[in-house]
């Protein structure tokens, strides 16, 4: 499925055998390179509802990941170009540190 084309890849639905769509909290783990993951430890876990994942080889992305049967970005970073699979309003405590970093990016960027 074509998606957006604001990073290049498709769009996957969920494989056959998974319950979709994916609702719930799972782990998000990232290598500590993502700005809006600061302070944020991995594997922390996040709430997700979708029932399709972003698939890129576009190796100028900084992702973090989950695993849903199938290990998808839940989180990309390249540029200014910041996006979650999960959704930070619905996570309590992770999420609110996650808008409260991207308040910050966006600050900082205004100077």
């Amino acid at each position: 499925m074509k998606g957006l084309d604001v990073i290049p890849g498709i769009v996957r639905r969920f494989p056959a055998g998974q319950k979709v769509p994916h609702m719930g909290w799972n782990e998000v783990a990232h290598g500590g390179d993502l700005a809006l993951f600061e302070g944020i430890p991995s594997g922390a876990h996040f709430y997700f509802v979708h029932s399709y994942y972003p698939d890129s080889d576009d190796t100028s992305l900084r992702r973090a990941v989950c695993d849903y049967g199938v290990r998808f970005p839940a989180a990309v970073e390249r540029d200014a170009l910041f996006a979650t699979q999960f959704h930070p309003e619905k996570s309590q405590t992770w999420g609110l540190r996650l808008l409260q970093n991207f308040a910050a990016i966006v600050r900082s960027r205004r100077r």
